[in-house]
């Protein structure tokens, strides 16, 4: 097998990375350890590529790990990927080519593909001399090679920044998921999930979770009970009774005040409603991406990644793609709340304002204030009753510091942001491995630094006892954590 070969099963496999039947069946799969190992390995490689948090984010060294992370971690359309980066659609596969060999150059620098590719070598094949590159695969294995010296630049680089984050002040322990991608319902401790990401948590102190790669929503019990709440686990779009229904890799959960749960249902562009009698209904969006405001089906976003419900149940939406924040009431209406569809950072009024890829978002808190993520940005913005934009937290240039929320840095990776009651604020700060918190006066804090290599925890949330919720999707668990208070 040439490495053209094995580039081309890790570009299918990536593909697969959040279907596990399909992953399964992959020819890599055994050859790897199962499909859950194959997952695991394609994931650490992709993460082998991310740049130190101190290098700028808009340089060409984020490239590689941003395109692979948003069009096969997220799962985004090459059309949406190439938009979300500024390049042209052939400059996009040219990139995703180069991307993906240096994906595999890391497998193989691990020593992975090096066994796959033994392994599928014909007996009696002549393996003594490597036939060398030539044309287009010396062009890729010439940037897959400059590629690996970013990587590992940018790898010493994030070893040698200092860790400046007191002690722990709680413990991060698994409260559902067995570490293996699949479907199994029961206890927390046995129950498997796929690539799950979104989560939300009731006034119960119940969780749900949007299990991407089962193409389901499920549910989990304060007792630690793990069951569906809705979806068949076929890939679709299909309304009805919640075990029939149909969703297409849900990417976001949120609950409303009366017990619906609303499903930003990614693969189909639209927002989804589960009532508290277990009917799916279709609430917002026509499935066809755009920027459209309007009634029920007649709207269009560029995604639905992020869905944050109101006390009065009216829900928000980051639309990253459009880089405003979509307002849908509960009746399906939907508006544009904030941003006047320009990517950049201006504070000020719902038409002045710019917003620069909100993606996820960080909840409501008493006061009606609407928190999102402005991942282009690295800050956190507010969006007031009135539609009045301001920076809560951020200097817009990435790294880390602690401190006054207009002098702190968060890292390019923010993977969640959450309120609590009392207008604080849980950031997610995966790349700088750090759960960071904003109090309501404006202070900037570390409240728990993730020490161990095998926790990639990402969007987060927060029960009524303060209690926070973790989604990993790469090792397909949830934790929980207990901090004491600061």
């Amino acid at each position: 097998m040439t490495e053209a070969d094995v580039t081309r099963l890790v570009t299918e496999a990536l593909s697969r990375l959040h279907d596990p039947i399909a992953l399964r069946a992959h020819g890599l799969a055994e050859r790897s350890g199962g499909p859950a190992a194959l997952r695991a390995n394609l994931t650490a490689a992709i993460e082998a590529l991310r740049p130190a948090p101190q290098v700028d984010a808009s340089s060409r060294a984020w490239r590689p790990y941003h395109l692979l992370t948003l069009r096969y971690v997220e799962g985004l359309d090459p059309t949406e990927v190439a938009r979300r980066l500024a390049v042209s659609r052939s400059q996009y596969y040219r990139e995703q080519e180069a991307a993906v060999a240096a994906v595999t150059s890391v497998l193989r620098e691990r020593g992975w593909a090096d066994a796959v590719v033994q392994d599928t070598t014909p007996r009696g094949a002549d393996t003594a001399a490597p036939r060398r590159p030539r044309g287009r695969l010396a062009l890729v294995a010439a940037v897959s090679a400059s590629l690996l010296v970013v990587a590992a630049v940018v790898s010493l680089a994030r070893q040698a920044v200092p860790s400046s984050s007191p002690p722990a002040t709680g413990r991060l322990t698994v409260y559902a998921g067995d570490g293996q991608s699949g479907h199994v319902n029961g206890p927390g401790a046995a129950a498997r999930f796929a690539g799950q990401f979104g989560l939300a948590v009731d006034l119960a102190g119940n969780l749900y979770v949007a299990d991407t790669g089962n193409h389901r929503v499920r549910h989990i019990s304060t007792s630690g009970l793990v069951l569906d709440l809705a979806g068949s686990g076929i890939a679709g779009y299909a309304d009805g009774p919640a075990a029939e229904a149909r969703f297409s890799s849900p990417n976001a959960v949120t609950v409303g005040p009366d017990g619906t749960v609303y499903v930003g249902d990614s693969g189909n562009l639209r927002i989804r409603a589960i009532s508290p009698s277990g009917i799916v209904s279709t609430l917002a969006g026509s499935g066809q991406a755009g920027y459209v405001d309007g009634v029920g089906t007649i709207a269009r976003f560029a995604g639905t990644g992020a869905i944050i419900s109101g006390r009065d149940g009216t829900l928000y939406l980051p639309d990253a793609g459009n880089n405003v924040v979509r307002r849908i009431t509960p009746d399906g209406v939907v508006s544009t709340y904030a941003g006047n569809g320009r990517r950049g950072h201006v504070d000020g009024p719902v038409g002045v304002a710019e917003f620069n890829v909100p993606m996820r978002g960080g909840g409501v808190d008493a006061a009606g204030n609407v928190y999102v993520l402005d991942t282009g940005d690295n800050r956190i913005r507010k969006v007031a009753r009135d539609g009045t934009v301001s920076t809560v937290a951020g200097t817009g240039v990435p790294g880390f510091s602690d401190g006054p929320a207009s002098q702190a840095q968060f890292s390019s990776d923010i993977l969640g942001v959450i309120t609590d009651a009392d207008g604080n604020l849980f950031v997610m700060d995966a790349g700088n491995r750090r759960i960071r918190k904003v109090t309501k006066g404006g202070t900037v804090s570390t409240l728990f630094e993730v020490t161990d290599p095998n926790q990639t925890p990402g969007n987060i949330k927060v029960d009524p006892a303060g209690n926070l919720y973790l989604s990993d999707r790469t090792h397909n668990v949830i934790y929980k954590l207990a901090v004491s208070s600061r």
